[in-house]
């Protein structure tokens, strides 16, 4: 992601360590492809609360219905994909 309210620098979720076939963790596949080890709702999960969606009740559940099917210590809050405060210390997103 791009922007200036986002808290870069990071990788969040699980980087492999092998990229080639028969890795001990058993991510990577035939002809280069990867198993993800993060959802696709972990990411989404942070940006529909920065852009004002409560992180429980319908309004998720309508923006990300299979959101419930992940332990929330694998879905991403706003908090972290966001510099919420600003340099002057006061919240800069909501």
């Amino acid at each position: 992601m791009f922007g200036g309210a986002v808290a870069g620098g990071n990788i969040l979720g699980k980087y492999p360590n092998f990229f080639e076939q028969g890795d001990p963790n058993e991510i990577a596949l035939k002809r280069g492809r990867m198993i993800p080890t993060t959802p696709w709702d972990a990411t989404w999960f942070g940006v529909a609360e920065w852009f004002g969606i409560p992180a429980t009740g319908p309004g998720m559940e309508k923006v990300l219905p299979m959101h419930k099917n992940f332990p929330s210590s694998m879905l991403f809050g706003k908090e972290d994909l966001f510099d919420l405060l600003g340099s002057n210390g006061r919240e800069s997103m909501s």
